[in-house]
């Protein structure tokens, strides 16, 4: 019996199961957030907990321990070097779970799995998007200005709209196509 067995199986096999949270460990630690069923991010999150507050200690033992689980130098190295020290103020709660959708083919719940505190890059990349909204504001003052210099013109200044000549050509090149398409039919 399981009595009092927190731990989820996942309905694997304990290699499976070591397997399938060690996989997605790998992908949270590369990219910093996961799209996986509700049931794994749970079990998930909670040993990603435990290896960041491992990389917090940031000592030989630490990165063994870390070694025994996560056997990718590069990935080991991220986590030593860029998310350890970001929690270094936090204590616990490294990770966040929050509901998604329901998958298509077999209504199982997703979930996303995420670290909570943002990178460095993630903030550098919303600089760009306050950029962008600063051009996007400095078009309007052109655009604001040419206004102005429309409304300076002389009022006998001739301004003239290419669109009406392109549409009357379009409507003209039409007609011509119906007379050949009837003429076709006749014979």
């Amino acid at each position: 019996m399981r009595h009092r067995k927190l731990r989820s199986r996942l309905s694997r096999s304990a290699s499976h199961r070591k397997a399938t949270i060690a996989n997605i460990m790998r992908g949270l630690i590369e990219h910093e957030r996961v799209v996986t069923t509700l049931k794994k991010a749970k079990v998930t999150s909670a040993r990603a907990d435990k290896l960041i507050t491992l990389a917090k200690k940031n000592n030989l033992s630490a990165i063994r321990q870390v070694e025994r689980f996560i056997q990718d130098r590069k990935l080991i190295s991220k986590l030593f070097t860029e998310i350890g020290p970001r929690f270094t103020e936090r204590n616990g709660g490294y990770t966040r779970v929050l509901k998604y959708n329901v998958r298509r083919g077999d209504g199982t719940l997703m979930a996303i799995l995420e670290l909570t505190e943002k990178s460095v890059m993630a903030a550098e990349v919303s600089a760009p998007a306050e950029k962008a909204s600063k051009s996007v504001a400095s078009a309007d003052l052109k655009q604001d200005a040419k206004s102005e210099v429309s409304q300076n013109e002389p009022e006998d200044a001739v301004i003239v709209d290419e669109t009406e000549d392109s549409d009357a050509s379009m409507e003209e090149d039409a007609d011509d196509q119906s007379d050949s398409d009837t003429d076709t039919k006749e014979k």
